[in-house]
């Protein structure tokens, strides 16, 4: 069998550009939206499906959502996949059962891979993951049988796949420049975009995987993908063809193109394989909804003139567009015809240049949409469910996908079940609803909320309300209990001897907790004493923590003064007896 080949630009949607070199291995591409930049991944579907299957069942349930880059070791990786940032702490990402190792040495750890993390057992990688940034082949590939490589960061720079203006592996590299604390646990080598102490972070301090998606997918016959508006573009020939290096670029079209005929929303081409020399195969292009095709251009020689050149390629009973639709064209390719940049009955379309399709937006025929929280309240006693109603106005007479994306206090996945990031309206409704089912649990928890939020589209304007918040309650009465005692009652400034608070809870250990506290007394934090903050947090498991009084030496002659440590009232806990400790600060001047 022989290979077919396109490349095209769509005027309004997509244009041609850039073809996928040999040494692809997939055609999955996701992309890591950071508030560091983007990251496109291509991964490796084929040679490693069971771990890129497994990576996708994150993504596609939302779980990498709010998640953050936990471990930058410079000249080494940076990690991520394992928690998820709320305004006031951490969560861990619940993990599925972990998986076979897919070690192979034709996918080695070199700079610019993605791999996953995993324990001592050669199987039990399940949701982290890592960039290699440097050649770690001589170390990750031969621990623990070998670490699995299922993709690569793209960028600028490759001979492959280009999906936007920079290049991805410089956001890689900005992360890993970032400073790290030390603040323990998982969290020896934490990279800080503004740098504080471990008791002050926020997200604010964090690099943010706000959310992963697909943005490229390919499955024989079928392709879809996002364009640079976000809306979603697809791909469907006719058996025994099928689909390969489908790439999405923004690059500029590589010549002038006719008057009238721009490139706004980027460059796009495909490759057909699976036919015989001289063979024919349609094409159909189903693009977003409110855009109406009407003409089709081509970039490249023709029979008649071998000099590239534009021109329209409208149905000659051969080769060209036709069945243009409300949203969809048709294209008709022979191999060797008009439309082969190569001209040459090979087997292979190869066509350098830039297809467009002048396309006709009817913003005024694009529907309205709104969402509202028509039952504001979940709660995991009964497992009572929210809801979420989403409205359209306007035409029905085609089926409608809206993107939204979810935030607020709650978990995905901890707290309640993963909403996804997409809601279809069938033909002819008005209105659908998402549920929001609670997971029922023993920790004790104040209310949290769950914010859902529109997205914009070409394919839809987004109206009034955008966004609409769930409430979810606990049913799980608070039995924790914080006591506070000052195990080292004496600081002094002779030989800087320390004092020391050490917080007790009871009650469950198995979420981390955070207390909040004052602090009073004679003496002045900053001049007599390091300040000692305002909140202790108790990491998973852990019983007590403590927090250290160091006195400052100076010449000045004082009495013994006083530091009172008073622990806060939350919700999230009951404050016990003792609820304050006092430390001692005598002078040696």
């Amino acid at each position: 069998m022989r290979r077919l080949q396109s490349t095209r630009f769509l005027r309004g949607v997509l244009a041609g550009c850039c073809l996928l070199s040999a040494a692809v291995q997939g055609q999955v591409v996701v992309r890591m939206a950071t508030n560091m930049g983007d990251i496109d991944v291509e991964l490796y579907d084929e040679a490693a499906p069971i771990t890129v299957a497994n990576f996708l069942n994150y993504v596609r349930d939302g779980d990498y959502s709010n998640s953050f880059i936990h471990r930058s070791v410079p000249g080494f990786i940076i990690q991520g996949g394992g928690y998820t940032s709320q305004n006031d702490g951490y969560s861990r990402i619940l993990a599925n059962p972990p998986i076979v190792n897919e070690y192979d040495p034709s996918r080695s750890n070199t700079r610019g891979t993605i791999a996953m993390a995993k324990g001592g057992d050669p199987d039990s990688a399940t949701n982290e993951w890592f960039f290699n940034l440097v050649d770690n082949a001589a170390n990750l590939d031969y621990q623990n049988g070998g670490f699995t490589v299922f993709g690569r960061v793209l960028g600028s720079n490759d001979d492959t796949i280009v999906t936007n203006d920079g290049d991805s592996m410089a956001v890689v590299d900005a992360i890993a420049a970032l400073a790290t604390v030390n603040c323990g646990g998982a969290f020896t080598n934490l990279p800080l975009i503004a740098p504080t102490i471990c008791q002050n972070i926020t997200q604010q301090h964090l690099v943010i995987i706000s959310g992963i998606r697909e943005i490229l997918n390919v499955q024989g016959d079928l392709a879809s993908m996002e364009d640079f508006a976000g809306n979603s573009v697809a791909l469907s020939a006719v058996a025994p063809a099928t689909f390969a290096n489908v790439a999405v670029s923004d690059n500029p079209s590589p010549v002038d193109a006719p008057e009238g005929v721009t490139f706004q929303e980027g460059l796009f081409s495909f490759q057909v394989d699976g036919l015989t020399p001289g063979g024919s195969t349609l094409v159909t292009l189903q693009l977003p909804a409110g855009y109406t095709p009407n003409t089709y251009y081509m970039y490249g020689p023709t029979p008649d003139n071998q000099i590239p050149h534009w021109y329209e390629f409208a149905f000659d009973g051969q080769t060209g567009a036709e069945s243009f639709g409300n949203n969809f064209v048709v294209l008709n390719f022979v191999d060797g015809a008009r439309g082969d940049a190569d001209l040459t009955v090979n087997g292979q379309i190869a066509n350098h240049g830039a297809p467009a399709i002048a396309i006709v937006p009817t913003p005024s025929a694009l529907p309205v949409l709104s969402v509202a929280a028509t039952d504001a309240t979940a709660t995991e006693a009964g497992l009572s469910t929210g809801t979420y109603t989403f409205t359209r106005t306007g035409n029905t007479a085609a089926a409608l996908a809206v993107n939204y994306s979810v935030g607020g206090s709650a978990t995905s996945g901890g707290d309640y079940t993963a909403l996804g990031t997409q809601v279809i309206f069938p033909i002819g409704a008005s209105q659908v609803t998402k549920t929001l089912q609670p997971v029922q649990d023993t920790l004790q928890e104040p209310n949290e909320t769950v914010a859902l939020s529109l997205r914009q589209s070409a394919s839809y304007t987004v109206g009034t309300p955008a966004s609409a918040t769930i409430t979810l309650t606990s049913n799980d009465t608070i039995t924790r209990t914080v006591t506070v005692a000052a195990t080292d009652r004496i600081a002094t400034e002779a030989g800087l001897t320390m004092g020391t608070y050490t917080f007790t809870r009871t009650g469950s250990t198995a979420a981390t907790l955070t207390v909040n506290y004052s602090v009073g007394g004679s003496a002045t934090s900053g001049s007599d004493y390091i300040a000692l903050g305002s909140r202790v947090t108790f990491p998973i498991g852990a019983r007590r923590v403590t927090k250290i009084l160091k006195p400052i030496q100076d010449r000045l002659r004082e009495p013994n003064e006083t530091v009172v440590l008073r622990l806060r009232q939350s919700p999230n806990y009951a404050v016990g007896s003792p609820g304050s400790a006092t430390v001692t600060l005598t002078s040696n001047d």
